[in-house]
Protein backbone atom coordinates (compact mmCIF):
# COMPACT_ATOMS: atom_id res chain seq x y z
CA UNK A 1 0.00 0.00 0.00
CA UNK A 2 0.71 3.84 0.02
CA UNK A 3 2.58 3.21 3.40
CA UNK A 4 4.01 0.29 2.64
CA UNK A 5 7.24 -0.48 4.67
CA UNK A 6 9.52 -0.82 1.69
CA UNK A 7 7.89 2.72 0.65
CA UNK A 8 8.60 4.20 3.85
CA UNK A 9 12.35 3.24 3.63
CA UNK A 10 13.14 4.41 0.19
CA UNK A 11 11.95 7.54 1.43
CA UNK A 12 14.30 7.63 4.65
CA UNK A 13 17.49 6.50 2.49
CA UNK A 14 17.00 8.59 -1.01
CA UNK A 15 19.80 11.07 -1.61
CA UNK A 16 22.43 9.16 0.44
CA UNK A 17 25.29 9.43 -1.44
CA UNK A 18 26.35 5.59 -0.01
CA UNK A 19 23.11 3.82 -1.30
CA UNK A 20 21.87 3.35 -4.97
CA UNK A 21 18.44 2.99 -5.69
CA UNK A 22 16.76 0.91 -8.94
CA UNK A 23 13.35 1.25 -9.89
CA UNK A 24 12.22 -0.39 -12.56
CA UNK A 25 8.84 -2.24 -13.80
CA UNK A 26 9.21 -6.19 -14.36
CA UNK A 27 8.97 -5.14 -18.12
CA UNK A 28 11.99 -3.37 -18.19
CA UNK A 29 14.07 -6.14 -16.68
CA UNK A 30 12.78 -9.25 -18.64
CA UNK A 31 11.75 -8.78 -22.08
CA UNK A 32 9.58 -12.10 -22.60
CA UNK A 33 5.90 -12.49 -21.57
CA UNK A 34 5.31 -16.39 -21.70
CA UNK A 35 7.08 -17.50 -24.21
CA UNK A 36 6.83 -14.42 -25.96
CA UNK A 37 8.65 -11.17 -26.56
CA UNK A 38 6.57 -8.41 -25.51
CA UNK A 39 5.27 -6.34 -28.36
CA UNK A 40 5.81 -3.02 -27.55
CA UNK A 41 1.96 -1.70 -27.36
CA UNK A 42 0.99 -0.69 -24.30
CA UNK A 43 -1.99 1.03 -22.74
CA UNK A 44 -2.05 4.33 -20.26
CA UNK A 45 -3.63 4.01 -16.54
CA UNK A 46 -4.14 6.65 -14.15
CA UNK A 47 -1.94 5.85 -10.44
CA UNK A 48 -4.44 7.68 -8.50
CA UNK A 49 -4.11 9.50 -5.17
CA UNK A 50 -5.50 9.60 -2.14
CA UNK A 51 -8.66 10.61 -3.54
CA UNK A 52 -8.99 9.61 -6.74
CA UNK A 53 -9.10 5.90 -7.79
CA UNK A 54 -6.68 4.85 -10.10
CA UNK A 55 -8.05 3.61 -13.44
CA UNK A 56 -7.56 2.55 -17.36
CA UNK A 57 -7.44 5.62 -19.44
CA UNK A 58 -9.09 6.10 -23.05
CA UNK A 59 -6.89 6.49 -25.93
CA UNK A 60 -8.06 9.86 -26.00
CA UNK A 61 -8.68 10.31 -22.92
CA UNK A 62 -7.31 13.27 -20.66
CA UNK A 63 -4.42 13.02 -18.45
CA UNK A 64 -5.50 13.93 -15.03
CA UNK A 65 -4.05 16.94 -13.50
CA UNK A 66 -1.56 16.25 -10.04
CA UNK A 67 -1.81 12.28 -10.87
CA UNK A 68 0.89 10.41 -12.02
CA UNK A 69 0.12 7.62 -15.21
CA UNK A 70 2.09 4.68 -16.63
CA UNK A 71 2.21 3.02 -19.44
CA UNK A 72 1.23 -0.63 -19.32
CA UNK A 73 2.27 -3.62 -22.21
CA UNK A 74 -0.80 -4.50 -23.60
CA UNK A 75 0.42 -7.97 -22.69
CA UNK A 76 -0.82 -7.17 -19.11
CA UNK A 77 -4.14 -5.62 -19.71
CA UNK A 78 -6.50 -8.18 -18.92
CA UNK A 79 -4.93 -8.40 -15.34
CA UNK A 80 -5.71 -4.46 -14.99
CA UNK A 81 -9.17 -4.54 -16.09
CA UNK A 82 -9.71 -7.53 -13.59
CA UNK A 83 -8.45 -5.85 -10.68
CA UNK A 84 -5.93 -2.92 -11.02
CA UNK A 85 -5.03 -2.51 -7.35
CA UNK A 86 -3.88 -5.98 -7.06
CA UNK A 87 -2.26 -5.48 -10.84
CA UNK A 88 -0.65 -2.30 -9.80
CA UNK A 89 1.11 -4.08 -6.55
CA UNK A 90 2.16 -7.21 -8.19
CA UNK A 91 2.84 -6.73 -11.72
CA UNK A 92 3.90 -2.91 -12.19
CA UNK A 93 5.37 -3.16 -8.38
CA UNK A 94 3.45 0.34 -7.29
CA UNK A 95 1.93 0.82 -4.04
CA UNK A 96 -1.76 2.07 -3.69
CA UNK A 97 -3.81 3.32 -1.17
CA UNK A 98 -4.52 0.64 1.31
CA UNK A 99 -8.54 0.69 1.10
CA UNK A 100 -10.21 -0.31 -1.99
CA UNK A 101 -13.61 -2.06 -2.88
CA UNK A 102 -13.07 -5.88 -3.25
CA UNK A 103 -15.54 -6.14 -6.20
CA UNK A 104 -14.72 -3.30 -9.01
CA UNK A 105 -16.89 -3.65 -10.95
CA UNK A 106 -21.04 -4.68 -10.01
CA UNK A 107 -21.60 -6.02 -13.53
CA UNK A 108 -19.16 -9.10 -12.29
CA UNK A 109 -21.91 -9.79 -9.42
CA UNK A 110 -24.98 -8.98 -12.30
CA UNK A 111 -23.47 -11.61 -14.25
CA UNK A 112 -23.95 -14.32 -11.21
CA UNK A 113 -27.57 -13.83 -10.63
CA UNK A 114 -30.10 -16.42 -11.83
CA UNK A 115 -32.85 -14.01 -12.40
CA UNK A 116 -35.15 -17.67 -13.07
CA UNK A 117 -34.48 -17.67 -9.30
CA UNK A 118 -36.45 -15.74 -6.25
CA UNK A 119 -35.83 -15.31 -2.52
CA UNK A 120 -37.47 -18.15 -0.91
CA UNK A 121 -38.69 -16.50 2.26
CA UNK A 122 -41.85 -14.09 2.90
CA UNK A 123 -39.51 -11.14 3.26
CA UNK A 124 -36.12 -9.57 2.54
CA UNK A 125 -34.99 -9.96 6.38
CA UNK A 126 -36.78 -11.26 9.33
CA UNK A 127 -37.70 -10.07 12.32
CA UNK A 128 -37.06 -13.60 14.48
CA UNK A 129 -37.31 -12.26 18.52
CA UNK A 130 -38.45 -14.38 21.51
CA UNK A 131 -41.22 -12.72 20.84
CA UNK A 132 -41.76 -14.04 17.33
CA UNK A 133 -44.55 -16.71 17.23
CA UNK A 134 -43.28 -19.86 15.24
CA UNK A 135 -40.18 -20.38 13.63
CA UNK A 136 -37.69 -19.34 10.71
CA UNK A 137 -39.12 -22.52 8.66
CA UNK A 138 -42.62 -20.88 8.84
CA UNK A 139 -41.77 -17.57 6.93
CA UNK A 140 -39.97 -20.41 4.52
CA UNK A 141 -42.09 -21.06 0.68
CA UNK A 142 -40.73 -24.53 1.01
CA UNK A 143 -42.68 -25.75 -2.45
CA UNK A 144 -40.21 -23.81 -4.58
CA UNK A 145 -37.19 -25.58 -2.26
CA UNK A 146 -38.25 -29.09 -1.88
CA UNK A 147 -40.71 -32.03 -3.82
CA UNK A 148 -41.65 -35.18 -2.37
CA UNK A 149 -39.82 -38.02 -3.35
CA UNK A 150 -40.48 -41.55 -2.83
CA UNK A 151 -42.13 -40.57 0.27
CA UNK A 152 -39.43 -38.07 1.40
CA UNK A 153 -38.70 -34.38 0.82
CA UNK A 154 -36.03 -33.78 -1.14
CA UNK A 155 -34.34 -29.99 -2.92
CA UNK A 156 -35.73 -29.82 -5.99
CA UNK A 157 -31.56 -28.45 -7.68
CA UNK A 158 -29.22 -30.97 -6.86
CA UNK A 159 -30.98 -33.35 -4.05
CA UNK A 160 -27.92 -35.83 -3.78
CA UNK A 161 -25.94 -32.99 -3.28
CA UNK A 162 -24.03 -32.16 0.12
CA UNK A 163 -25.24 -28.88 2.02
CA UNK A 164 -22.82 -25.98 3.91
CA UNK A 165 -23.85 -23.55 5.83
CA UNK A 166 -22.48 -20.07 7.14
CA UNK A 167 -24.16 -18.18 10.09
CA UNK A 168 -22.42 -14.89 10.61
CA UNK A 169 -23.74 -14.33 14.43
CA UNK A 170 -23.55 -10.99 15.45
CA UNK A 171 -25.31 -9.65 18.94
CA UNK A 172 -28.33 -10.42 19.92
CA UNK A 173 -29.29 -6.74 18.95
CA UNK A 174 -27.88 -6.65 15.61
CA UNK A 175 -28.06 -8.65 12.66
CA UNK A 176 -27.36 -12.22 11.60
CA UNK A 177 -26.88 -13.41 8.64
CA UNK A 178 -27.05 -17.08 7.20
CA UNK A 179 -26.46 -18.89 4.33
CA UNK A 180 -27.10 -22.59 2.43
CA UNK A 181 -24.83 -23.65 -0.42
CA UNK A 182 -23.56 -26.17 -2.23
CA UNK A 183 -21.00 -27.48 -5.20
CA UNK A 184 -23.01 -28.42 -8.54
CA UNK A 185 -20.10 -29.77 -10.77
CA UNK A 186 -16.27 -28.77 -11.18
CA UNK A 187 -15.19 -27.30 -14.37
CA UNK A 188 -11.58 -27.08 -15.79
CA UNK A 189 -10.31 -23.93 -15.35
CA UNK A 190 -7.64 -22.47 -17.72
CA UNK A 191 -5.60 -19.52 -16.34
CA UNK A 192 -2.73 -17.17 -18.00
CA UNK A 193 -0.24 -15.98 -14.61
CA UNK A 194 -0.23 -12.14 -15.54
CA UNK A 195 3.58 -12.08 -14.66
CA UNK A 196 5.13 -14.72 -16.16
CA UNK A 197 2.41 -15.84 -19.04
CA UNK A 198 2.25 -19.32 -17.56
CA UNK A 199 -0.72 -20.95 -18.57
CA UNK A 200 -2.03 -23.92 -15.80
CA UNK A 201 -5.31 -25.46 -15.69
CA UNK A 202 -6.95 -26.82 -12.61
CA UNK A 203 -10.69 -27.56 -11.70
CA UNK A 204 -12.76 -25.94 -9.61
CA UNK A 205 -16.36 -25.81 -8.35
CA UNK A 206 -19.42 -23.79 -9.60
CA UNK A 207 -21.19 -22.73 -6.23
CA UNK A 208 -24.81 -22.54 -5.77
CA UNK A 209 -26.36 -20.36 -2.91
CA UNK A 210 -29.42 -22.12 -1.59
CA UNK A 211 -30.93 -19.25 -0.27
CA UNK A 212 -29.42 -16.65 2.07
CA UNK A 213 -31.54 -14.36 5.23
CA UNK A 214 -31.36 -11.53 7.60
CA UNK A 215 -32.48 -12.14 10.83
CA UNK A 216 -33.26 -8.87 12.57
CA UNK A 217 -34.02 -7.89 16.10
CA UNK A 218 -36.91 -5.12 17.06
CA UNK A 219 -36.81 -2.21 18.91
CA UNK A 220 -38.27 -4.86 22.24
CA UNK A 221 -36.80 -8.12 21.92
CA UNK A 222 -33.57 -9.73 20.71
CA UNK A 223 -32.98 -12.28 18.09
CA UNK A 224 -33.74 -15.55 19.00
CA UNK A 225 -30.74 -17.66 18.46
CA UNK A 226 -31.99 -21.15 19.37
CA UNK A 227 -34.67 -20.50 16.67
CA UNK A 228 -31.43 -20.63 14.13
CA UNK A 229 -31.04 -24.10 15.46
CA UNK A 230 -34.33 -25.30 15.29
CA UNK A 231 -33.92 -23.99 11.85
CA UNK A 232 -31.23 -26.16 11.09
CA UNK A 233 -32.54 -29.12 12.13
CA UNK A 234 -35.60 -28.70 9.74
CA UNK A 235 -33.63 -28.40 6.83
CA UNK A 236 -32.12 -31.51 7.75
CA UNK A 237 -36.16 -33.01 7.64
CA UNK A 238 -36.55 -31.30 4.75
CA UNK A 239 -34.11 -33.35 2.86
CA UNK A 240 -31.21 -31.10 3.11
CA UNK A 241 -27.88 -33.09 3.90
CA UNK A 242 -25.79 -30.94 6.15
CA UNK A 243 -21.77 -31.89 5.50
CA UNK A 244 -20.70 -28.85 7.60
CA UNK A 245 -22.28 -26.18 9.90
CA UNK A 246 -19.65 -22.69 9.82
CA UNK A 247 -20.28 -19.89 12.79
CA UNK A 248 -17.96 -17.23 13.25
CA UNK A 249 -16.42 -16.72 16.31
CA UNK A 250 -18.90 -14.19 18.03
CA UNK A 251 -20.26 -16.00 20.97
CA UNK A 252 -20.84 -19.02 18.93
CA UNK A 253 -19.21 -21.50 21.61
CA UNK A 254 -22.88 -22.75 22.72
CA UNK A 255 -24.56 -22.80 18.94
CA UNK A 256 -21.84 -25.38 18.27
CA UNK A 257 -22.30 -27.32 21.10
CA UNK A 258 -25.39 -27.83 20.72
CA UNK A 259 -24.96 -28.82 17.03
CA UNK A 260 -22.64 -31.12 17.61
CA UNK A 261 -24.06 -33.49 20.20
CA UNK A 262 -27.34 -33.68 17.55
CA UNK A 263 -24.21 -35.01 15.59
CA UNK A 264 -23.32 -32.06 13.06
CA UNK A 265 -20.28 -31.58 11.62
CA UNK A 266 -19.80 -28.04 13.52
CA UNK A 267 -16.57 -25.67 13.71
CA UNK A 268 -15.44 -22.41 13.85
CA UNK A 269 -14.54 -20.03 10.68
CA UNK A 270 -13.86 -16.42 10.92
CA UNK A 271 -13.58 -14.86 7.38
CA UNK A 272 -12.55 -11.20 9.38
CA UNK A 273 -9.43 -12.49 10.30
CA UNK A 274 -7.60 -13.08 6.36
CA UNK A 275 -9.51 -12.40 2.94
CA UNK A 276 -9.24 -15.84 2.21
CA UNK A 277 -12.63 -16.61 2.34
CA UNK A 278 -13.38 -13.07 0.38
CA UNK A 279 -10.84 -14.11 -2.47
CA UNK A 280 -12.43 -17.49 -2.99
CA UNK A 281 -15.81 -15.42 -3.30
CA UNK A 282 -14.52 -13.02 -5.19
CA UNK A 283 -12.62 -15.59 -7.87
CA UNK A 284 -15.83 -17.61 -8.12
CA UNK A 285 -17.82 -14.50 -9.17
CA UNK A 286 -15.12 -13.20 -11.52
CA UNK A 287 -14.73 -16.80 -12.81
CA UNK A 288 -18.71 -16.83 -13.17
CA UNK A 289 -18.96 -19.91 -10.90
CA UNK A 290 -21.41 -18.97 -8.51
CA UNK A 291 -25.29 -19.15 -9.11
CA UNK A 292 -27.39 -16.48 -6.53
CA UNK A 293 -30.69 -15.30 -6.92
CA UNK A 294 -31.36 -11.20 -7.03
CA UNK A 295 -31.14 -10.36 -3.34
CA UNK A 296 -30.65 -6.74 -2.75
CA UNK A 297 -28.60 -7.10 0.94
CA UNK A 298 -26.15 -9.57 -0.59
CA UNK A 299 -25.24 -7.06 -4.01
CA UNK A 300 -25.29 -4.58 -1.63
CA UNK A 301 -22.81 -5.72 0.55
CA UNK A 302 -20.66 -7.76 -1.80
CA UNK A 303 -19.97 -4.20 -4.17
CA UNK A 304 -19.07 -2.52 -0.76
CA UNK A 305 -17.07 -4.03 1.04
CA UNK A 306 -13.56 -2.95 1.75
CA UNK A 307 -10.50 -4.96 1.11
CA UNK A 308 -7.62 -3.82 3.50
CA UNK A 309 -4.23 -4.84 3.26
CA UNK A 310 -1.97 -4.25 6.07
CA UNK A 311 1.23 -3.09 5.73
CA UNK A 312 3.22 -4.41 8.44
CA UNK A 313 2.13 -8.21 8.87
CA UNK A 314 4.86 -10.70 7.43
CA UNK A 315 2.86 -13.40 6.62
CA UNK A 316 1.26 -12.95 3.48
CA UNK A 317 -1.76 -14.69 4.21
CA UNK A 318 -2.69 -12.03 7.04
CA UNK A 319 -1.66 -9.33 5.23
CA UNK A 320 -5.14 -8.69 4.43
CA UNK A 321 -8.75 -8.55 5.45
CA UNK A 322 -12.25 -7.43 4.10
CA UNK A 323 -14.18 -4.87 6.31
CA UNK A 324 -17.72 -2.88 5.57
CA UNK A 325 -17.77 1.02 4.70
CA UNK A 326 -18.76 3.16 7.17
CA UNK A 327 -22.53 3.04 8.38
CA UNK A 328 -22.48 -0.15 6.28
CA UNK A 329 -22.56 -3.97 6.83
CA UNK A 330 -21.35 -7.46 5.39
CA UNK A 331 -23.51 -9.57 7.10
CA UNK A 332 -24.35 -11.28 4.14
CA UNK A 333 -21.87 -11.14 1.93
CA UNK A 334 -19.73 -13.03 5.23
CA UNK A 335 -22.01 -16.28 5.31
CA UNK A 336 -21.95 -16.45 1.24
CA UNK A 337 -17.59 -16.02 1.56
CA UNK A 338 -18.00 -18.55 4.15
CA UNK A 339 -20.06 -20.96 2.23
CA UNK A 340 -17.39 -20.45 -0.62
CA UNK A 341 -14.84 -21.14 0.96
CA UNK A 342 -16.56 -24.27 2.62
CA UNK A 343 -17.42 -25.89 -0.49
CA UNK A 344 -14.13 -26.66 -1.36
CA UNK A 345 -13.85 -28.21 2.03
CA UNK A 346 -16.71 -30.61 1.44
CA UNK A 347 -16.50 -31.61 -2.00
CA UNK A 348 -13.26 -33.02 -3.79
CA UNK A 349 -12.42 -32.18 -6.99
CA UNK A 350 -12.87 -35.05 -10.08
CA UNK A 351 -9.80 -36.97 -11.13
CA UNK A 352 -8.40 -36.42 -14.92
CA UNK A 353 -9.81 -38.33 -17.87
CA UNK A 354 -7.41 -40.16 -20.28
CA UNK A 355 -9.34 -38.57 -22.79
CA UNK A 356 -8.63 -35.04 -20.68
CA UNK A 357 -5.24 -35.76 -20.40
CA UNK A 358 -4.46 -36.13 -24.07
CA UNK A 359 -6.40 -32.69 -24.88
CA UNK A 360 -4.18 -31.15 -22.28
CA UNK A 361 -1.03 -32.92 -23.06
CA UNK A 362 -1.48 -30.60 -26.13
CA UNK A 363 -1.68 -27.27 -24.66
CA UNK A 364 1.38 -28.41 -23.06
CA UNK A 365 -0.11 -26.52 -19.83
CA UNK A 366 0.36 -28.37 -16.53
CA UNK A 367 -2.95 -29.62 -14.51
CA UNK A 368 -2.89 -29.31 -11.10
CA UNK A 369 -5.60 -31.98 -9.30
CA UNK A 370 -3.55 -31.69 -5.99
CA UNK A 371 -5.94 -30.88 -3.35
CA UNK A 372 -4.10 -28.82 -1.74
CA UNK A 373 -3.08 -26.52 -4.69
CA UNK A 374 -6.83 -25.70 -6.00
CA UNK A 375 -8.51 -24.88 -2.95
CA UNK A 376 -8.05 -21.32 -2.36
CA UNK A 377 -6.60 -19.15 -5.78
CA UNK A 378 -6.68 -15.31 -5.80
CA UNK A 379 -8.25 -14.67 -9.22
CA UNK A 380 -6.22 -11.80 -9.24
CA UNK A 381 -3.21 -14.32 -10.14
CA UNK A 382 -4.30 -15.71 -13.33
CA UNK A 383 -7.16 -14.54 -15.70
CA UNK A 384 -9.86 -17.04 -17.44
CA UNK A 385 -8.44 -17.83 -21.52
CA UNK A 386 -10.70 -20.45 -21.40
CA UNK A 387 -13.22 -23.37 -19.81
CA UNK A 388 -13.42 -27.15 -20.75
Amino acid sequence: TKTDFLEERLEMIEGRSDVHISDYSPWDVRPTFGSKYYSGKKFMISLGNKWVKPKLLEDDAPIPDGVDTMAIPVEHKQAFVDDINQALRDIAGVATFGRNTLIHDPQRVMKCINWARAHPFSSESLEITLDTPGEIADFMDWDSLVKITNSVYRPKIDPGADRTVHVDQATVHDALGLAVGHVQDFILVTRENPLTGEITNSYHPRIFIDFMVKLVSSEDSEIDLTKVITFLLNLKNYGYNLKLVTYDGWQSTIALQQLERLNYNAKVLSVDRTDEAYIALRTAIYEERLDIYDYAPFFDEITSVLHIIKKRDRDPMRRGKVDHPANGSKDISDCVAGVTKNCYEIAAPPAITPEQARALAETIAPVVVDRNAWVIQDYGKGRIIGVK
